[in-house]
Parts: structure tokens; sequence; C-alpha cells
């Protein structure tokens, strides 16, 4: 017993010795710190791996940014080069007209400007139109980002390519107005009597003057021949020399009352205009066009141009094929109202098909136009030289358009019809009668741009022909501005999808009446009780008083004879 007792006595001493010496135990008190060690070994491996790897990205992605700069700018330099090779002459003059234009830009500005401000505003980029406000250079998007100086690159080659196309496209459609005119032209010269066609001796603007002349000296002649069979044909039914119903009333007109155009039109100025007071007869054949002062009021001419201030854009043509094109001989700035936009706008399309006498739907969509300083509209026809517009699909050649001013111009800016002629009282030294026109109005006649005021003429003879007297343009505007409505009304109901020809409406309620003698204006009763077969007889009991410029608008209001 005492034996096992002292060996159980060793084996515990040697076990307490073999505890306290193990391994185990020392790493277990050294846990925490070892693993704090390891974590952050792991760490600081991983950090320097992820800086390696992004700098690595970086620079391939710099590499590939560099390659794909160069690949583009080389495929722009072969571009630019093929179309160098194409159309040089096309870039070079491009080049010359834009630097054209800065000089003369730079000119307007000297010499518009004046005063002892005049070299603060030039320098700081001020206008005369715009005292006080910096002009801001129009300037593209700018672009950032990693490939910012690729796309704005990208961004001025485009640019460049479409200024390039359009002044390509202008110089095509200027040599396709000429062409057309030189085929007009040589239509006309084949009536001429042995007379040599001039050609390539003259400029197109000369050749057009030239073959006009002739036009209207025939139809001049050939109405002189109607007016004798007319005669002759009177006097058969009479049975005698004289005829015993006078053509106009005896009253004397006042001697307050004016002869010309404007100075009756100066006392219209404080009356309400159409339909309460009959319209001005302007001029009755070459072209047909009547005056009508007030025909709007302030408010509508105020309404149409606010309609209008939010979508004008530059102005176009009816090219050959048809389209709208841009032009150099028209610089307006223009926009197109939906037909019936609103209740003042339909209302003001009513009145008009009132004022020209055909209905409404024959009306096109109106146009409003603004003219700055400088801007102008070349002599034309509204008349339609391609096959696609005066189509009966579309309703036909436009025969008549109403034109109306929604603002005073202080200067210039007037309708010229350069084959009309002015009456023998126009430039009569009345009150109200302009004294003073532009110089682009020194032949033909004008009409002044005035707020309210509304001019309607033809562009169709009762035969279906181009009026030659119908030639108008807008004079360059040389203070102010000039803001104008226009509506083109057609042959019949626009874009009414006709597969027929269009005939050509009768202009005289006579026609329809089979020659009865009638009222050729519905407001014909209310006028005659104002007493305006006295104050406007030019109207109202003369021969050009009627559409068709054969009889007298009020003939039966005003108790005179229609012949």
């Amino acid at each position: 017993k005492r034996i096992k007792r002292r060996e159980m006595m060793v084996s515990s001493r040697l076990l307490r010795k073999s505890e306290k010496s193990s391994p185990s135990l020392v790493l277990r008190n050294s846990t925490p710190w070892f693993f704090a060690a390891i974590c952050f070994l792991w760490a600081s491996f991983l950090t320097v791996a992820m800086l390696s790897n992004e700098q690595s990205l970086e620079s391939n992605r710099e590499q590939m940014r560099r390659e794909v700069e160069e690949r583009v700018m080389n495929e722009l330099v072969k571009r630019e080069k093929r179309k160098e090779e194409k159309i040089p002459s096309l870039a070079s003059e491009y080049h010359r007209r834009e630097e054209e234009d800065d000089d003369d830009e730079d000119k307007r500005r000297t010499r518009r400007i004046r005063g002892p401000l005049a070299g603060a505003y030039r320098r700081h980029g001020l206008d005369e139109d715009q005292v006080g406000v910096q002009e801001r250079k129009v300037q593209g998007p700018k672009f950032r980002g990693p490939f910012g100086r690729l796309e704005s690159l990208i961004h001025e080659k485009a640019r460049e390519k479409r200024e390039t196309y359009e002044m390509k496209k202008k110089l095509q459609m200027e040599h396709e107005e000429k062409e057309r005119t030189r085929q007009e032209l040589d239509a006309h010269l084949e009536d001429t009597d042995g007379k040599e066609k001039p050609r390539d001796t003259l400029d197109v603007e000369e050749k057009i003057q030239e073959a006009l002349d002739g036009a209207i000296e025939r139809e001049k002649s050939h109405d002189e021949d109607e007016d004798e069979d007319e005669k002759r044909r009177r006097l058969i039914e009479t049975g005698s020399g004289e005829s015993e119903v006078p053509t106009t009333i005896e009253t004397e007109t006042p001697e307050t009352f004016p002869k010309s155009v404007y100075g009756q039109a100066h006392l219209l100025r404080d009356v309400p205009g159409f339909p309460k007071t009959p319209p001005l007869v302007l001029s009755t054949v070459k072209p047909k066009a009547y005056l009508f002062r007030n025909f709007l009021t302030e408010d509508e001419c105020d309404h149409l141009m606010k309609l209008a201030k939010a979508e004008l854009a530059p102005s176009t043509v009816v090219g050959s094929g048809g389209t709208s094109v841009p032009s150099t001989i028209r610089t307006s700035a223009g926009m197109f109202l939906r037909k019936a936009a609103d209740k003042t706008l339909e209302d003001i399309e009513y009145r008009i098909a009132a004022a020209s006498g055909t209905p409404e739907p024959n009306g096109e969509g109106m146009q409003i136009l603004r003219y700055d300083i400088g801007q102008k509209y070349d002599p034309h026809f509204d008349y339609f030289h391609d096959a696609v517009n005066p189509s009966p699909k579309r309703g036909g050649q436009r025969m008549a358009t109403m034109l109306i001013y929604l603002e005073n111009t202080e200067e210039g800016g007037e309708t010229i019809f350069p084959r009309g002629t002015r009456a023998d009282t126009f430039d009569l030294p009345e009150e109200g009668n302009p004294h003073e026109w532009s110089d682009c109005t020194k032949t033909g006649l004008p009409v002044k741009s005035v707020k309210g005021d509304a001019l309607l003429f033809w562009s169709l003879t009762e035969d279906y022909k181009l009026d030659m007297g119908s030639l108008h343009g807008a004079c360059p505007v040389i203070k102010g501005q000039k803001w104008t409505a226009v509506k083109w009304i057609r042959v019949a109901k626009f874009d009414g999808m006709f597969t027929e020809p269009l005939p050509m409406p009768a202009l005289s309620r006579r026609t329809e009446q089979h020659g009865k003698c009638v009222d050729e204006w519905d407001e014909c009763t209310e006028w005659a009780k104002d007493g305006w077969c006295e104050k406007n007889k030019e109207f109202m009991i003369s021969k050009g008083g009627a559409r068709d410029s054969k009889g007298p608008a009020c003939p039966v209001s005003c108790d005179v004879p229609c012949n």
C-alpha cells in the first residue's frame, strides 16, 4: 500500500510539471495578438494588389482612348480629303461667302453705332438694336468626360459637313431657279412678232423685265379691243349713240373728301373695318387689288404675333420639285398656324373668306412672317410653277392672296407691285397720304405697312391664267420691324383630294346669275345706308368695284346700272 501511494504521488507530481511546461497553454494565452498580426498582413497584401490593378486598368484605358482618337482622326482626315477632292470649288465658295458676310456685319455695326460711347459698344459686342444687352456668340455644346475631346472633334466635323451640304443645296437651288426662269422666259418670248430671242446677252432679271413688258403690252391691247367690242354691243342694244342711264351717280364729291387711296384711308383710321366699312380699290387690273383699313383690331394683331413668336424659323420658298427649300431671295422668318387653332384665328379666317368671296375651306393655313432690318422678299408670283402643289389633290392653283400687316413699320418694308400702275390721284398731297417712300418703290404700285390694314389681290384671271401684274415683293426694312399674316386662297378646297382638273370659280355674281344685275357683296345694303355710295364711288358705283373689274360692287343698293 505504501508503495502504491508513493507511485501515485510521483505520477501526480510529474503530471503537474508536464502541464506547466506544455506549449498549448502558451498558444492559448497569445491567440488574439497572433490573429491580429495575420489579418493586418493579409489586408496590406490585398490593398497593394488592388492599387496595382487600378493603375493597370487606368493605363490600359488611357492607351485605348489614344488609339481610338488616333483612328477617328485618321478616318476624319481621309473623309475630308475625299470631300475636298469632290467639291473643292464649293468649299472655297462657302468660305468666301462666309468671310464676306462677316465683313458686311462688321461694316454694318461700324456704320450704325455712333456717339461718344460707340467705341465701348463695339468692344463689348453691342448693337444699336440691343443697347445695354450683350450679344452672345452661339457656341456648340461642351463635351466633358474621358471622351470629351473626341466628341467635340466629331461634333465640329459634323457641323462643317452640314454647313457644306447646306451651301451645296443653296447653290443648286439658285441654279434651278435661274433655269426655271429662263424656261419661262423662253415660253413668253415665243409669242413675240419676229423678234429675236435674247439669249445669254442679258441678265436674268433683265430678261424677266423684257418678257413681262411685252406680255403687259399685248394684254393691254387685247383689253382695248374688248372695250371697243363692248361699246359696239351696247350701242346696238340701245339703238342710239348715247346711253340713257348714267354709269355713276351725278352727285359731286365734297371738296373736303380726299381723292387718293391713302387720303381716303386716313379718314377711316378711327372707324371699324370690314365688314362695317367697304374696302378701297387699290388697282382695278394688273393686279386686281383692294385695300382694307382696320381689317384687324390691335388686339387681334398682337394675338397673332404672340402665337408665332415661339416658333419662328427662317422662311423658305417652293422649289422646282414642289418642296419647301431655303432661298436667298427671301430672308424673313416665319411659321404656319394650324387652321382654326383658336376662336380668334377662326373668326379672322371666316372674315377673309367673306372679303374674298370664296369658301373658307379654300384657304391654306395662315403664315406669320417677321422682317428685321435689311430683310426683304424679292419680286415673285404666288402662282405655282411646279406640277405638285397646284394639283387637284392639293386644291388647285392659288387664285388670290390676303396680306395683313400686324405692325407699323417705321421706314421701308412696303409691299411693291413692280408691274402695277399708280392712279393719277395716288400721290396727291393730301392728309394721311405718305409723302416719302423708300427707294424700292420708285416704280410700280406700293402699299404701306400699317398695323391692321389688309391687302387683297388676285393671281389668276377669269380664264385661269397667271395675272402678270400680280408680281410683287417686300421692300427691305430700313427702320423698325415688319410683321405680316399671309393667307393664300385656292380655286377649291385646300387639300381636298380631288382627282379631276378643277375649273376657275366665278369672280362675279353676275356670272352665276347669268348676267343679272346684282350686288356683288352681302354688305352692300348696309354700306349704302351709311352713305358709302357717295363717299367711296370708286368701289361702290364705278366699273372697277366688282372682283372681276367689269362693274360696280353695289349697283342695286346704290341704284346704278351694272354696265
